[in-house]
């Protein structure tokens, strides 16, 4: 089956679990047999516009607009909002779809992550007549950052009617595709409560995780406690806040802890400053998927602290195939994939007392998750997804 999956960024130009979702498929696509082509984006004047990466072909362009989706961080915040209005309107996003879509002629188009690649593509999709899915990452179709803050449900930025205009225009550009694909509940009911995709066939499929499923028990190495953090490094995180929080529990506990933050972002620089000289907070910075997955493995804990409403970060199914319980926020769609019977903890987001309570808990018990409750494996994952295209989705 010829596939073209169209997703905003890619590798090398990965942010986080969403590209590195995409990517997963695509992969296992191609070692099932299916030939596949992606379509992303690139920055002005650099990178490849052609080139194969584990068998996937990837073609990349650059959408014409005030800068990259990469750099939009960069822009002040009274310039984003013209750059999200060129993004979801621009027409050569549209022909660039249209003209990829006579070339390659597939038989399924899926997308993932459209900001910045323009939401034009959904209605190119749609009147070529190709069967379309879409997966949703995250809240990003009704609020133009994607993210949705604890404490700040009904803030002014939610109830300005710049933020409604381009959720009621985004829901009628994306309008039904044949099916939408939702890794959570909690997403699935976001996007419901706002009437998003009315004829389009629903469903929930967990995030998939190439990793092997841990089998046996890990013991500590030694007295120890090693917690890690692997993720953006950025407020909505909350990573910031662990770390402080983590400091004031360990000047009031004789136990011996140590973090590990592991990630990039605009936190960066300014936590490697503040935590140059401990040695109980190793900022390492930015990592390698494979390396990450090593820290990971080596830890006993992992941390997840958000401040937003996450949807199911891939970095917790991550930490349960390496047999890694995890300790992390109350919000979103986390608490549908973590197992306090089996040692997760969860915590009410900025809440001190719940945090280092955990830590007390962690400190004197040594919780084993030896089996991945609820991690999708991606075999499994892309065979679920060839079913669904089977049996027609409305298809």
């Amino acid at each position: 089956m010829k596939i073209l999956l169209i997703s905003n960024l890619y590798e090398p130009y990965s942010k986080g679990g969403a590209e590195r979702v995409a990517q997963t498929i695509a992969e296992e696509m191609v070692s099932q047999g299916h030939s596949v082509r992606v379509l992303t984006t690139k920055p002005a004047f650099t990178g490849k516009k052609e080139e194969a990466i584990h068998g996937v072909a990837v073609e990349r362009y650059y959408p014409p607009n005030l800068c990259w989706y990469g750099n939009l961080f960069r822009l002040p915040a009274c310039i984003r909002v013209f750059w999200h209005l060129k993004d979801m309107l621009q027409p050569y996003n549209y022909w660039k779809v249209q003209k990829v879509l006579r070339r390659f002629q597939p038989d399924i188009v899926v997308t993932h992550n459209l900001k910045g690649i323009g939401y034009l593509t959904s209605i190119a999709v749609r009147k070529s007549g190709v069967r379309y899915i879409h997966t949703v990452h995250d809240v990003q179709l009704a609020i133009p950052s994607g993210l949705l803050l604890y404490g700040q449900e009904q803030s002014w930025q939610q109830r300005i009617f710049l933020r409604s205009w381009y959720e009621r225009l985004t829901k009628k550009l994306f309008d039904s595709p044949d099916a939408v694909i939702f890794p959570s509940k909690f997403l699935q009911d976001f996007y419901d409560e706002r009437g998003f995709f009315p004829q389009s066939k629903k469903i929930i499929l967990l995030n998939p995780v190439s990793v092997t499923t841990a089998q046996q028990q890990k013991k500590r190495k030694d007295t120890i406690l090693r917690i890690v953090y692997v993720g953006q490094i950025e407020p909505h995180k909350g990573i910031a806040w662990f770390a402080r929080v983590f400091m004031h529990w360990c000047a009031k506990n004789t136990h011996y802890a140590q973090l590990t933050i592991v990630g990039g972002g605009s936190e960066l620089v300014a936590l490697q400053k503040i935590y140059q000289h401990s040695t109980q907070v190793r900022v390492e910075g930015h990592s390698t998927h494979s390396r990450a997955l090593k820290t990971i493995a080596e830890s006993d804990v992992l941390v997840v602290p958000s401040l937003c409403y996450e949807n199911t970060p891939t970095v917790i199914y991550e930490a349960h195939a390496a047999g890694i319980p995890v300790l992390a926020s109350r919000i979103g769609g986390i608490p549908e994939i973590v197992d306090e019977k089996a040692g997760d903890m969860l915590f009410t987001p900025k809440d001190e007392n719940e945090v280092c309570f955990a830590l007390d808990y962690y400190t004197h018990q040594q919780p084993i998750y030896s089996v991945a409750l609820q991690s999708n494996d991606v075999q499994k994952y892309v065979r679920q997804l060839m079913m669904l295209i089977a049996d027609n989705v409305k298809l």
